[in-house]
Parts: structure tokens; C-alpha cells; sequence
């Protein structure tokens, strides 16, 4: 009688135990993420922040960042034809600096605000002294903390006509602060 007893108490707590320890490793898991880089073509490298590491998510990832980068590339090109006292790189760190005299104003592309990873802004911070940053992303998440950060405005890319004109006016309207 008392093995029996001793059986069930045994496997009750090991009931318990498993369960509030796949609780806990659920928690963890959905807070875990992974940087992946990659290197583009040119030799840029690339860094984002994903929460899965399943090949679609990465693949959609990248696909509509570099669909951004294209899309402010060309924007900046037009920028740059319009006002020759704007300069713009690309730079290792950001996707692209842009500067007229001291003030400078970086653009970084991402998917989802969620994509920028946590030592971004801190190495943005210590590279150029306190810049104005534009993240432009595919999708606004509501639950993202970055949105209250001095300097930093996330823009949402939205397809109309009348986008590209509104993101070089934030641009330029960034660059006249003082």
C-alpha cells in the first residue's frame, strides 16, 4: 500500500513538474529570436531580427527589405538631382545617411519595426551623435517599443501615389532642424 502510494505521489509531481516546465520553456521560447545577416551582392552585410526561424518568414524578411531599399534608393536618387546640397551614402551600419551641412538623417528599411535588431539604435547613437532616423517598414506592429525613441520616426510604406513625395518631404523637413 504504501509503494503505491509513494507510485502515485511520485508520478503526480513529475506531472506538475513537467507541466509548469513546458510552461515556462513556451514563455522562453516566444520571446526568443535570431539575428540573421546576410551580404548582399555588393558586399554590404545585412542584419534583422526575426521571432522564427522558418524559412518563409526569413525569405518574406528579406525580400520586402530589399524591396524598401530599392524603393528609397531610387526616391533619394531624385532627392539628390533636385537639391545638390543633399549628399547620400550607404553606409555599413545604416541603409542610408543622408546629410546636408552637419545635420544628418539616416534611413534604415525594414519589414516590420519588429526586424531591427536591439543594438541598432545604441551604435547609430555613438557613430553619429544623435541623428534623426527614419525607419521605413513594410507594417507597423502595435506592441513595438521602439516608437517612443527621440529622433526616431517609423513610417509605414503605404502604396499610393503620392508616398514617395510625403517620405522626401519627412526627409528634407528632418534635414531643416535645428
Amino acid at each position: 500500500m504504501l509503494q503505491l502510494l509513494f507510485a502515485l505521489l511520485a508520478g503526480t509531481t513529475a506531472a506538475i513538474t513537467g507541466y509548469f516546465s513546458s510552461l515556462f520553456f513556451a514563455k522562453r521560447a516566444k520571446s526568443r529570436y535570431r539575428v540573421i545577416e546576410f551580404t548582399l551582392e555588393n558586399g554590404k552585410k545585412q542584419r534583422i531580427k526575426v521571432d522564427s526561424l522558418n524559412p518563409e518568414v526569413i525569405k518574406d524578411a528579406v525580400e520586402s527589405e530589399l524591396q524598401l531599399e530599392n524603393f528609397i534608393r531610387s526616391s533619394l536618387k531624385e532627392l539628390v538631382q533636385s537639391n545638390g546640397k543633399i549628399k547620400v551614402r550607404e553606409d555599413e551600419l545604416a541603409d542610408f545617411v543622408i546629410t546636408q551641412g552637419d545635420q544628418v538623417v539616416i534611413v534604415e528599411a525594414k519589414a516590420s519595426a519588429k526586424n531591427m535588431t536591439d543594438d541598432f539604435l545604441p551604435k547609430l547613437e555613438k557613430k553619429f551623435q544623435n541623428p534623426y532616423t527614419i525607419l521605413l517598414v513594410e507594417k507597423i506592429t502595435s506592441d513595438d517599443p521602439k516608437h517612443d525613441i527621440k529622433n526616431l520616426k517609423v513610417i509605414r510604406r503605404v502604396r499610393n501615389n503620392n508616398f514617395k513625395l510625403e517620405f522626401l518631404r519627412e526627409i528634407v523637413s528632418a534635414l531643416s532642424m535645428k
